[in-house]
């Protein structure tokens, strides 16, 4: 008996070994098998439009220093498409003339990550060009910058789809009157997160309008400044779950309306309504504005629906602990 023990743990030992060596060679396998893959403005390496049709889910794509015209589109697609480290990103470019595109990039779809790039000049025979037109999916946004587009971000109604946005800045709107061209524009979405971003140098528009299910908007410069002129720094206007802290919101002399941060603007559109924002003592949160009228509804040391008259800028603070 005691043979047939040692044999049997003998047995399991080795089948053990052997489940551990096949993972081994599993994740060794799957990362040899990512690939990067190099682009050139002028196809010295090779187009991206190329090295896009090459790539396979998981690789990633890295672009040379330069120019590069709209027109992309990425469906489907698990992906990193980043600029090379350098002294100046990478350049998406539109011509400033509308275009049939609605985007320079449009991602449809899968799980996209776009690092290190800048976004200039996109418009749209509509009046709807956007920088990178978000089209369902997860849309990684990361040290990315959008001048000049008629919309920074445009994202598109879906209700399972999701925007994370980085460290990266938006600004210089058209000014075109009466365009109401928003820097970040994001429909009815599962979820919005913004960090460690600069929003400045609107037109009529607002800096940030989203309809999300939830949004996250925390530690971001939200700041309109002397040459702007937006109209709602922050719009959340479809309530949802809504957290705004750590910030730096403020307008400038000419902007087109006295409210900071507007909450429930439009219909109501989520079953669940809620709105945390924490401020310093000083702020003047111009007002909130509460077209919901959600039971579940609520906000935390937030302004009031009353609007104020001070002219200044607000510095949204940590939470408080409980």
């Amino acid at each position: 008996m005691m043979g047939t023990e040692g044999t049997s743990k003998t047995r399991a030992r080795l089948l053990w070994s052997l489940a551990i060596r096949l993972c081994l060679c599993l994740q060794t396998g799957a990362a040899m098998a990512q690939t990067t893959w190099l682009a050139g403005p002028d196809g010295s390496a090779m187009t991206l439009a190329e090295a896009l049709r090459k790539a396979q889910d998981g690789d990633t794509i890295e672009l040379l220093s330069g120019e590069y015209r709209g027109g992309l589109v990425i469906e489907q697609r698990r992906l990193t498409l980043r600029g090379m480290a350098g002294d100046k990103p990478p350049v998406i470019k539109g011509d400033g003339k509308p275009a049939s595109s609605k985007g320079l990039w449009t991602v449809r779809g899968g799980q996209v990550t776009v690092q290190n790039l800048e976004f200039r000049g996109a418009r749209g025979a509509d009046g709807c060009g956007a920088g990178v037109r978000h089209e369902g999916g997860e849309l990684s946004i990361e040290r990315c910058n959008f001048f000049d587009n008629e919309h920074g971000i445009f994202s598109s109604n879906d209700d399972k789809a999701q925007l994370r946005i980085d460290g990266s800045a938006f600004g210089l709107a058209p000014k075109v009157v009466g365009g109401l061209h928003h820097l970040l524009n994001v429909g009815r979405i599962a979820k919005l997160s913004i960090t460690g971003t600069r929003f400045q140098q609107g037109f009529e528009g607002h800096l940030i309008r989203t309809r999300a299910r939830e949004n996250i908007i925390s530690y971001n410069f939200i700041h309109d400044g002397v040459r702007g002129g937006a109209s709602y720094e922050i719009d959340i206007a479809n309530g949802g779950l809504a957290t705004v802290i750590g910030n730096v919101i403020g307008q400038g002399a000419d902007s087109q309306n006295p409210v900071l941060l507007a909450y429930g603007s439009e219909d109501r559109a989520w079953d669940k309504n809620v709105l945390l924002t924490a401020a310093a003592p000083a702020c003047a949160m111009r007002a909130v504005n509460w077209s919901l009228k959600a039971a579940t509804s609520s906000t935390t040391n937030t302004a009031s629906s009353a609007a104020t008259t001070t002219r200044r800028s607000c510095a949204s603070a940590a939470a408080p602990s409980a």
